[in-house]
């Protein structure tokens, strides 16, 4: 989500769209803005309630978010993987499902 899909003419709303009609149980977002109050997340949010499609959201940096149709007992981005294949940091999202 580079920028917010501010660079993309409409891109907001085409995201709104995708998201509508693909109906993930969970999207995880990197390449958010670095802002401290970043809405970003949180307009996404009011906007597909709007649509009646209830999501919750978390940051896991300023940088990656995750929405997910489950509540999340917590997200973060330091996990990193016990290989050194992949020493990267990657997201993690612990969700209530059931």
């Amino acid at each position: 989500m580079w920028y917010q899909t501010t660079l993309v003419p409409d891109g907001f709303q085409g995201l709104v769209d995708l998201i509508e009609q693909t109906d993930p149980d969970i999207i995880f977002f990197c390449e958010l803005r670095m802002e401290k109050e970043n809405p970003f997340i949180s307009e996404l949010k009011l906007e597909l309630e709007k649509r009646n499609k209830i999501y919750y959201g978390e940051y896991a940096d300023l940088s990656m978010a995750v929405l997910s149709k489950y509540k999340m007992k917590s997200v973060s981005s330091g996990f990193t993987l016990e290989t050194n294949v992949r020493p990267y940091p990657v997201c993690k999202a612990v969700l209530e499902v059931g």
